[in-house]
């Protein structure tokens, strides 16, 4: 509801000088010609501009009743029209308006208002010109009322308007920073590799380059840590695969001319829409794969390039394999090959082993997967240890290797109850701390262990 206000000309001044604070207003009759409109539209749609505001300002200075620029009139006041009388009588306010008291902070606040309302003013009367310019159209006439006339939210109130600004204000600073970020995206960088949709492959050639990327991607490549840890030299180069926008999906490290690392966001394995783009580069620089096999989907062998979900039956893999933190719940299926190396599968989300060489002529490590709820599929022989830590959807030992060649532990597999099942070959002991709720441990005692030392040979 407006404010009542007994000078109201004192308020319409103040919002003239708000809106013409630098130039002299316009003739203010509700409708213009066309030469009248031609003859200055930016003043024009300022004239438009003051009034909306002399028509929705007295409703937004309701929440100022009481301030000491809307002073409360008595009905002992000795100057009071009529009007302000009635409504005295009725308990309705009525105040006097002191533009020299107004706040600092609401003056700004409708100073806020003015590059809002005109660039609406201007939208408005540029579409009337256009229109007179047309053939065989009638010459419109303008309405400087059309602000307030005009059916729109953020044009309802100064509440109203004020949201939009605030939207307005955050769509142009998103703006900015998306300009900022492609600028800098698009230094110290050389694009080596495009694709039909606009994907790119860039080398990342300059320390500043390196880290930006570490910065978008959420993961350590050009902090300290990274150069603390992964030491790398003169013989590695940081490749960045980016969208058409600019923005980074993947970030990948080549040491001569093995690929070593092959990252997602946050050090994550990236998403499998981009594994045919990881592929086609792998391939078409002709690298080895040293590392992050799963994020690849290929290993290469004898200068032959394999798909890891579609390996050879019979096939000896001669490298480690790590699916650590992959985001699959269950491996690909590798049980008719043999592993040469360690197999790791650390914080994973698998939910079983299948799928496991059946046998690995190394150690297996299998730590903190929240969701392993089974061994089974496990790899039948394992000449290292067997690491199972920390798993706490496990509850039973069924399925485990019949040949481990070393320790076999199960530490703080916090739900682990059943160990009737224990392999027939085990090259050391069998490790249970922090398991609370083991109800036969005594097998572990009354179990043979054939300990040995291990003649078998790798494939």
């Amino acid at each position: 509801m407006a404010v009542n206000l007994l000078n109201e000309k004192d308020l319409n001044t103040y919002l003239e000088s708000l809106v013409f604070s630098k130039q002299e207003a316009v003739d203010t009759r509700t409708e213009l010609s066309i030469p009248e409109l031609l003859k200055n539209k930016d003043r024009l749609a300022y004239s438009m501009v003051q009034k909306w505001l002399q028509f929705r300002v007295r409703d937004f200075f309701e929440q100022y009743e009481g301030s000491t620029f809307l002073e409360t009139a008595k009905a002992t006041d000795t100057d009071l029209p009529d009007w302000a009388k009635r409504n005295l009588s009725e308990g309705i306010p009525v105040y006097r308006f002191h533009p020299e008291y107004i706040p600092t902070a609401l003056h700004r606040t409708l100073n806020k208002l003015i590059p809002f309302l005109h660039q609406e003013a201007m939208s408005y009367l540029e579409k009337r010109d256009s229109f007179s310019h047309a053939p065989h159209k009638k010459m419109p006439t303008f309405r400087l009322d059309y602000l307030k006339m005009k059916n729109k939210p953020e044009l309802q109130s100064v509440e109203g308007a004020l949201l939009a600004i605030e939207r307005q204000e955050r769509q142009q600073y998103l703006e900015k920073i998306r300009k900022e970020q492609e600028a800098s995206l698009l230094s110290g960088i050389e694009i080596v590799m495009t694709f039909d949709n606009g994907m790119q492959l860039v080398l990342l050639k300059t320390k500043q380059s390196i880290e930006q990327e570490g910065k978008l991607m959420d993961h350590c490549v050009g902090s300290g840590v990274y150069y603390y840890y992964n030491k790398p030299d003169e013989t590695t180069k940081v490749y960045s695969l980016r969208d058409k926008k600019g923005n980074p999906h993947v970030t990948i490290e080549v040491r001569g001319n093995a690929l070593t690392q092959c990252r997602g966001r946050r050090d994550s394995c990236p998403t499998e829409r981009y594994t045919p783009y990881i592929q086609h580069i792998v391939k078409k620089f002709n690298w080895d794969i040293q590392g992050d096999i799963p994020a690849v989907g290929l290993i290469k062998q004898e200068g032959k390039y394999y798909n890891l979900w579609q390996l050879p039956v019979g096939m000896v893999i001669r490298q480690d394999l790590d699916f650590s933190k992959v985001p699959w719940s269950k491996l690909p299926d590798l049980s008719q090959t043999v592993l040469a190396g360690n197999f790791l599968c650390n914080r994973a989300k698998i939910e079983t082993l299948q799928g496991m060489p059946k046998e690995v002529h190394g150690n297996v490590e299998c730590c903190l997967c929240p969701c392993l709820k089974s061994m089974e599929g496990i790899s039948r022989y394992v000449s290292g240890f067997v690491k199972i830590r920390g798993c706490d959807s496990l509850v039973s030992t069924k399925g485990c290797p019949d040949f481990i060649g070393g320790f076999f532990d199960l530490s703080h597999c916090n739900n682990l109850e059943d160990l009737s099942v224990v392999p027939s070959h085990l090259g050391d002991t069998i490790l249970t701390e922090g398991c609370l709720k083991i109800k036969n441990r005594s097998l572990l005692d009354s179990k043979p262990v054939l300990m040995f030392s291990n003649t078998l040979e790798r494939n």
